[in-house]
């Protein structure tokens, strides 16, 4: 992984982290194979631990979901163990994700790998209110620590088009698999 040279410190990524052959393999996975929520918007899965989105915890009640086979490949190397969480996520066309900070007492280190579809992650730093773009191409692995993780918060806005340098569609949906550990 690559630190940028840009604020939020504390991001790196790694560019093609799987190829696109894998990546058409994964959302055909993700795409036919998975039974999503049935809902609107933005759609979860959550693999190992279950985040409790009312406590801000791991939900103890909810069983240790293992990881599918084909999850196992995209979990990065170089860590000393397996993520205790991973949610997979399914945004259709135009969807995005308001700004947050990911709950720092459940998870302390945080992966993002983006598939299908381009898109451009807004950082806004909690006290300056600085605003920074951050360009994810499809296949690219990020990880969020220090800065980054605790003083900003992140998002995706909704909308049809993103900007990606020039004016790209993002017609298409997209999807991304967030890897946490504790």
């Amino acid at each position: 992984m690559e630190p940028l040279d840009t604020e939020p410190a504390g991001i790196s990524v790694h560019k093609s982290f799987i190829s696109q052959e894998h990546e058409d393999t994964i959302l055909k996975i993700l795409l036919n194979n998975l039974a999503w929520p049935d809902r609107k918007g933005r759609r979860s899965l959550h693999y190992g631990y279950t985040f409790s989105y009312k406590t801000f915890a791991i939900d103890e009640h909810v069983p240790y979901e293992p990881f599918p086979d084909w999850l196992k490949p995209l979990l990065p190397t170089g860590e000393d163990r397996a993520p205790d969480q991973v949610c997979v996520q399914h945004y259709p066309p135009g969807t995005g994700i308001p700004p947050h900070v990911d709950t720092h007492s459940a998870f302390d280190q945080l992966y993002s790998l983006s598939l299908g579809s381009p898109l451009l992650m807004q950082f806004c730093h909690g006290e300056t209110k600085e605003k920074v773009d951050v360009d994810l191409e499809p296949r690219t692995m990020m990880r969020m620590s220090g800065d980054s993780r605790l003083h900003w918060t992140h998002g995706i806005r909704s909308r049809r088009r993103k900007r990606l340098g020039a004016r790209i569609s993002r017609e298409q949906s997209y999807c991304s698999a967030a890897l946490q550990w504790r």
